[in-house]
């Protein structure tokens, strides 16, 4: 479903979501990272792996933001995102939740930490967050864990699933999801991504269609 009927930002849009959204089969892993959001699918994708036995144990990393913080009352990412999985037929126990981090780089830090203290030792995990944050988690967790096998496990649906905000401030979201990485990659934060010139040019295009405050927080 075409979100803009203006065609060049709708093609841009697109163009970048299909660069940074990477889909890769489950495989039976050591454990599930969920990390926080207000998206309340990335929660219940994590309980749907679990629940099919593809890892025994799910770690949630998240503290809040302000659209989490808005959305969920004032409540945690990794609180909501708990209670969301044993509703869903998980295990309490097999559930690790920390609640500090803020950003990607402290949601792996502290989320592998929180797996570690608890005795375990991962190879292997299926990585759950929004599709189009999972190019960045990847080379997130490259960088942090290079021995780490990380497969990209997000929720599936179409763009317009998963705009949570207003369709501009989603647009400019996701265009400067591609300034972050490459950014990101200059500064050695994240391993550098090759990003298509093309890409490039279609994050200048929404950012020359849309002017910069345009749109509400919430739809």
């Amino acid at each position: 479903m075409a979100i803009f009927e203006d065609e060049k930002i709708e093609h841009a849009l697109v163009a970048i979501w299909d660069f940074l959204s990477i889909y890769n089969e489950p495989v039976q892993a050591d454990a599930i990272f969920a990390f926080g959001s207000s998206l309340v699918a990335t929660a219940e994708h994590a309980a749907f792996l679990y629940n099919k036995g593809y890892a025994p144990v799910i770690v949630i990393s998240g503290s809040s933001g302000p659209l989490s913080r808005f959305v969920f009352e004032g409540r945690s990412e990794s609180e909501v995102f708990f209670e969301i999985c044993v509703r869903a037929g998980v295990q309490e126990q097999a559930i690790l939740i920390e609640s500090r981090a803020t950003h990607t780089g402290e949601n792996i830090q502290f989320g592998m930490q929180a797996l570690r203290d608890a005795g375990y030792d991962p190879k292997r995990l299926l990585a759950v967050s929004w599709p189009y944050h999972m190019r960045r988690v990847l080379a997130s967790f490259k960088k942090a864990e290079p021995e780490l096998f990380v497969v990209s496990c997000p929720p599936s649906g179409a763009i317009d699933t998963f705009s949570r905000i207003s369709h501009e401030r989603f647009a400019l979201r996701l265009a400067g999801e591609i300034d972050r990485i490459l950014t990101y990659g200059q500064k050695g934060i994240i391993i550098p991504q090759d990003v298509p010139p093309a890409i490039v040019e279609a994050a200048e295009t929404i950012r020359r269609q849309i002017p910069p405050f345009a749109g509400v927080l919430m739809k």
